[in-house]
């Protein structure tokens, strides 16, 4: 990957996952540096959205609360 400094990015790591490298998320973290987190799940791995769709969608839903009106 090519480093990005134009997009922010959240960054949600299943901590059990056995397919990425164990560092993915920090890796993440120096590739995109304008980030938020990175935040690693437990008991979750390479499919969070469905190891764990509430900390997901809570997380997005937080990321992205500047662009949802009230």
């Amino acid at each position: 990957m090519a480093r990005n400094d134009d997009t922010e990015v959240l960054i949600l790591f299943g901590a059990s996952d056995h397919v990425l490298y164990p560092d993915f998320d920090r890796m993440a973290a120096q590739v995109f540096a304008n980030h938020v987190g990175p935040f690693l799940l437990r008991d979750c791995g390479h499919f969070v959205p469905w190891e764990a769709p509430d900390r997901l969608v809570n997380g997005v839903r937080s990321f992205c609360r500047d662009l949802v009106s009230p």
